[in-house]
Parts: C-alpha cells; sequence; structure tokens
C-alpha cells in the first residue's frame, strides 16, 4: 500500500500502532525514496523524497520513526539506510580518496561512508581513525554498529552534520541529477509490453505465452554518467537483436512502435567541440550535420579509403587505438581534443564534461588517454541525449504516446493511434535540434533514422 496522503497516512500510523511491526527499511523505487513498513496486515510504502532539502527529508523520516516507537538501533539502522542509498550517488566522488574495491561487506562500507564524510566535512578531533576502521574485521552490521554506538548516534544527533553533508555533499551532487531523476521516473513508470515467445532474456520475468507490462530499471548514478540498466529486473539498455526484441509489442490496440536512433553521434559530437571548443576555424568547413559523416569526411579529404575504412579509422582514432593516420587533418584534431581531456584529468584527477557533469575514474595506473577521452565523450552523449530526451518527455505529458527505453543512443517510443500521427514528426525534429535549454548544443542537428514496426524487431526505416 502506498501512503501518499493524510487519509492514507492515518491509516497506516493506526495500523502500525495497534500490530507487531514485522520489519523496516529506506528502499528506492522509481527514482523515489521510501519507508518500507511491514505489518501482519500489510506492506506500507511511505514516500519521503524532497526535492529541495535533503535536511527537510532527515527530519521527516525521524518524525516517522518516533511515531513507530522505535528504539535508537532501529533509527540508526534507517537512517544508515537512507544514507547507504544517497552515498552510492557520492562514492564516485570519494574514488580519489577512498579505495573500496578491497572490501568485502558492502553494507558495512556504507557505514564506513559516513564515518568517512562526517570525519571529512566536520574535521572533528575526537572521531574515529578510518585506517584503524579499516584493519578491523567486522562480522556483522550489529557488531559494527555496538563498537561504534557513541560515535554513530553523535552522527545522528548532530544537526550541522546533517546540514553540511545535504546542503554542500550530496544536495549538490544529487540536484545536477534532478532532471535526470524525473525523466527516467517517467520513462520507468510508463513500461514496455512483453509478450513472451519463449527468450532467455525474459525468463525471469515471464513465462513462456504470458503477456505482461514490465517496468525497466534505470541507473544514473555510474561512475561516468552514462545510464545504465540497473540491477533489477531485465537489461533495458543492451536487448539484444532477434526473439527478444520480437516480444516486445505497443500496450495499445493497433499502436505502433518506433525506433529513433541517431546516426554517428560520438564522431558528430567530436567535430562539434572541436569547432566551438577548441575554436578550431579548419573544421568550419565540414557540414556536421550531413547525415553520412564518413563519406563527407572522404569527400572534404578527397581520400581513397571506402566508406567503411574512413569509418573503422574514426573510430578507432576516438578511442585511441591508431594514430597513423594524423597526417589527415580531422583526425589530427581528434587527437588534439582527446590531449587536452586528458591533460585536465591528469591536473585535475577528475574530468568534468561540457553540461558541468563530474565524474572520477578509479584510482588506476591503466587510466590512459584513450580511457579517459571514451570516458568523457560517454558522458557528453548520455548528457546529450537526456537534453533531447526532456524536451519529448514535455512535449509529450497531455499524450498517451510515450518513451519507453532509452537505449544509449537509441530511443523506443510507444505510440497509441488516439494520438495525431503528426506528433511522430515533431518528436523527429525534437530529437534533431533539441532547444535552447541545451545550453552546450543548443538547437544544432542531430540527424537520426526512424524506424517503426508492431514488434521491436521488425521494424522498418520510414
Amino acid at each position: 500500500m502506498f501512503v501518499f496522503d493524510e487519509s492514507t497516512f492515518d491509516i497506516f500510523i493506526e495500523d502500525v500502532k495497534s500490530s507487531k511491526i514485522l520489519g523496516i527499511n529506506i528502499t528506492e523505487i522509481f527514482q523515489d525514496l521510501y519507508i518500507f513498513v511491514a505489518t501482519k496486515n500489510q506492506h506500507y510504502l511511505v514516500s519521503f523524497s524532497e526535492e529541495e532539502s535533503y535536511l527537510d527529508e532527515i527530519n521527516y523520516l525521524q518524525v516517522i520513526l518516533d511515531e513507530l516507537g522505535k528504539d535508537n538501533y532501529t533509527l540508526f539502522f534507517c537512517f544508515k539506510s537512507y544514507l547507504s542509498i544517497l552515498s552510492n550517488r557520492l562514492k564516485l566522488l570519494l574514488n580519489n580518496y577512498y579505495n573500496y574495491n578491497n572490501i568485502n561487506n558492502l553494507n558495512i562500507l556504507n557505514l564506513k561512508y559516513i564515518l568517512y564524510i562526517y570525519k571529512n566535512i566536520l574535521n572533528n578531533k575526537d572521531e574515529l581513525d578510518i585506517k584503524e576502521l579499516e584493519n578491523k574485521n567486522y562480522t556483522s552490521e550489529n557488531e559494527f554498529y555496538n563498537d561504534n554506538k557513541q560515535f554513530f548516534q553523535k552522527i545522528f544527533n548532530d544537526k550541522k552534520l546533517l546540514t553540511i553533508l545535504f546542503k554542500k555533499g550530496i544536495k549538490s551532487y544529487h540536484k545536477l541529477h534532478l532532471s535526470k531523476c524525473i525523466l527516467f521516473n517517467n520513462i520507468e513508470k510508463n513500461g514496455i509490453n512483453v509478450i513472451s515467445k519463449g527468450s532467455t532474456f525474459f525468463s525471469n520475468c515471464l513465462k513462456k505465452g504470458e503477456q505482461k507490462v514490465l517496468y525497466p530499471s534505470y541507473n544514473i548514478y555510474t561512475n561516468n554518467g552514462r545510464v545504465y540498466s540497473s540491477t533489477l529486473g531485465f537489461n533495458c539498455c543492451a536487448i539484444p537483436s532477434g526473439l527478444a526484441r520480437t516480444e516486445i509489442h505497443s500496450k495499445f490496440n493497433n499502436g505502433i512502435l518506433f525506433y529513433f536512433d541517431y546516426i554517428s553521434l560520438h564522431p558528430r559530437i567530436c567535430l562539434y567541440l572541436i569547432r566551438d571548443f577548441l575554436k578550431i576555424k579548419e573544421i568550419n568547413k565540414f557540414d556536421i550535420e550531413n547525415e553520412d559523416i564518413y563519406n563527407h569526411i572522404k569527400d572534404i579529404y578527397k581520400l581513397e579509403f571506402s566508406r567503411d575504412e574512413i569509418k573503422n579509422i574514426t573510430w578507432k582514432t576516438i578511442y585511441g587505438y591508431k594514430k597513423e593516420y594524423k597526417y589527415i587533418s580531422v583526425f589530427k584534431y581528434i587527437n588534439v581534443l582527446s590531449k587536452y581531456i586528458y591533460k585536465k584529468y591528469l591536473q585535475k584527477g577528475y574530468v568534468v564534461n561540457r553540461y558541468g557533469m563530474q565524474f572520477y575514474l578509479s584510482n588506476d595506473i591503466n587510466n590512459s588517454e584513450g580511457k579517459v577521452f571514451a570516458n568523457y565523450l560517454q558522458s557528453m552523449e548520455s548528457d546529450f541525449t537526456i537534453q533531447r530526451l526532456k524536451t519529448v518527455n514535455k512535449f509529450t505529458e497531455d499524450k498517451d504516446s510515450h518513451i519507453i527505453l532509452q537505449m544509449f543512443d537509441g530511443i523506443l517510443f510507444d505510440y497509441n493511434p488516439k494520438d495525431d500521427i503528426k506528433i511522430i514528426k515533431k518528436i523527429k525534429k525534437l530529437l534533431e535540434y533539441g532547444s535552447e535549454e541545451d545550453e552546450v548544443f543548443g538547437l544544432k542537428k542531430f540527424p537520426l533514422n526512424v524506424y517503426a514496426g508492431k514488434d521491436f524487431q521488425n521494424l522498418r526505416k520510414i
């Protein structure tokens, strides 16, 4: 039961006060935070997401837990679970300072994050020695908590910590992702209609012959900001061609699936950045909006390579595998851009893309120029696509048709014939040209192909 207004909240409080509470935890659904409470009669999900202030969330959480009459350990456990969710989002910002790869117990690790954040934000003199903590082996959370009970109680009661932690730490990071949360919240809730034909891809979700609306689950808190499928359910970012895609249909009567696929997105991003960011004038002679960027490179430089060979050289240059074609200007400038990004990474220890997304790579001596640049481009691709998706999501708010999957640079759209078919042309334009709200690329054109069909596998180009 979802607790979402005064009447459902009253039912919830009345039940938990008269029944035995069997379990309590903090969970995350569709990018929103909930207190999960299980009683003998019912399971409850109480939303406590707050866009403006994490401190308000903590206070509301504490009010509810006080209403439930829980002891200090349960208060701590729920508080810890809440911080664990947020610290998972924050941990990429701590990668430079904290080596978490050698720790086996992930739950204890999240407790250590709380201590570590506390230590570094407040710089108190009497806090635990983190190195001593790392060297001590704990077999359970209870043991860890009991050993450090006074310290945790101090954290829990420290309003200064909460204010600094949420307003300056996690909140500022989460605020950058807030629009992503809202967007993917909507996409996840739309769901995809699956009619199983027995593929192994959906076998964990439904049996052969069953029909069900499945809800994708995205992870937007990745090391470089690129959106991937979460570990819940099916891998919504990598649905393989073949039988699995034939199982995905429109959920509407006589509905149609439309798939929008950006053409040569990474090379195009590179060319725009070289021209507008590095201000290299030679790139002005390029028609970056040209649909076939590889034939365009061939024509500009009068190259004897085939189109496929140029495509292969372009991608291998972008990902740092080939340097011998630097005598061709466009590939030389891709290398210049790559070196510029890598130099910034070496200076700062982290990468910031043009949208302001800051991310760290794990401390690895093998962080080559190619690896850093690849992560940078993936981050740019993700933020660019999200900017365009937001315009489509806003446009379809009052329509039945909607986005149902985002797969890196591809978007699957479920069209309801009750909507005017002209919306497809409008959506194509929004995805190609974006809006002025995109601070990096604005209204620059990024061509895409559009495919349509009754299922995700059997699509034809239109």
